[in-house]
């Protein structure tokens, strides 16, 4: 072998070599990085898997908000409050005397009491304290009410109100704000037909005055149903996730004859 044949070699060990010892160096921070990621545990992220709203169980039970959330940190995390901020309103009023009954229900662990005299943009804050662990779920209802004055029956005049309402969390020691999102919900309850607003079976003025004047019912409920129509479907008419009854109200509420 010739002296220049000797020398090309030592290069080319040196250079592979060198190469070599580079990679090997490259894989060895890139997996001590990695360790080192692994081992430093993901800040709490709170992501909002599930919400509803819901009927509660009884007659002037108000309703249920219902979310599920999930921490998608390694970290723990306290949900301090739930706000309630009320966007947009709608109260309507019965036209005619329905009778007595109802009467205040039993207050739920975390209630957030709406008065039909809350106005829009005022906040209904909800203090409670849940914890959710690093990679789990947990479940808050919250029983959206009416207090217990406004808890019964009234007869002519009676009020029912539909709200839109903006659903916040307040989380963290930092008290970092989470939007959960929109809801109407209808307080005491929802508006029924014929005591707040038009049935469809009745078509023509002579089955209205047909009917509501073998029952005894005033035929002056045309003007009250007229006006309680017009707030039902602007209100309906708003974004936000609702109970099945309040879906159902979309296509009952009819303009009454003119």
């Amino acid at each position: 072998m010739t002296a220049g044949g000797g020398n090309r070699g030592t290069t080319i060990r040196w250079v592979v070599g060198t190469l070599l010892t580079l990679t090997f160096g490259v894989v060895a921070i890139w997996q001590a990085e990695k360790a080192l990621d692994a081992s430093e545990p993901r800040p709490a992220r709170i992501e909002v898997a599930d919400f509803s709203v819901a009927d509660a169980r009884r007659a002037l039970g108000g309703q249920k908000l219902d979310m599920t959330l999930h921490n998608r940190g390694d970290e723990l995390i306290v949900i301090k409050r739930v706000r309630l901020r009320v966007l947009d309103k709608g109260v309507v009023r019965s036209c005619y005397v329905q009778g007595g009954g109802g009467g205040p229900i039993d207050a739920d662990p975390y209630d957030a009491f709406i008065s039909n005299r809350t106005r829009v943009g005022q906040v209904i804050p909800v203090s409670l304290r849940y914890s959710i662990d690093g990679n789990d779920a947990r479940r808050i209802v919250i029983h959206v009410t009416s207090p217990k004055d406004e808890q019964r029956f009234l007869g002519v005049g009676e009020k029912r109100a539909i709200y839109q309402l903006s659903v916040e969390l307040i989380a963290g020691a930092e008290g970092k704000t989470i939007q959960v999102g929109k809801a109407l919900v209808a307080l005491p309850a929802a508006p029924y037909e014929v005591g707040f607003h038009w049935t469809t079976d009745l078509r023509s003025p002579e089955e209205i005055q047909g009917t509501f004047g073998a029952l005894g019912f005033p035929f002056d409920a045309l003007p009250c149903w007229r006006r309680n129509a017009r707030t039902l479907k602007r209100i309906l008419d708003q974004p936000g996730r609702r109970a099945a009854r309040l879906h159902e109200l979309e296509s009952e509420v009819t303009m009454p004859w003119e």
